[in-house]
């Protein structure tokens, strides 16, 4: 008989997921958009002027963090793309 606990899923292993990120102006205000990291920057901007680019990833308290760049759209995270984030998706 199997006596091992089933695995769960813990916030741990759920940080050391990194997706993408790009942030676009839509309406005048700055709109965060997070993808998989399999797709390219550039290929999810398409045509539409980004402002700032980046990965982002859930911290151990379930907010996000942003940072890094794209090699893509030669764009870097700035400093209030983690509150930008935070502020516009909710979890």
């Amino acid at each position: 008989m199997n006596t091992a606990l089933p695995k769960i899923e813990t916030m741990s292993a759920r940080k050391r997921v990194r997706s993408k990120y790009i942030i676009i102006k839509h309406a005048g205000m700055e709109v965060p958009l997070v993808f998989s990291p399999v797709l390219s920057h550039k290929h999810v901007a398409g045509m539409t002027k980004v402002e700032s680019a980046g990965y982002c990833q859930l911290d151990i308290a379930g907010r996000w963090v942003a940072g890094g760049s794209s090699d893509s759209l030669d764009l870097c995270a700035r400093p209030q793309d983690t509150d930008i984030l935070n502020e516009r998706l909710w979890l």
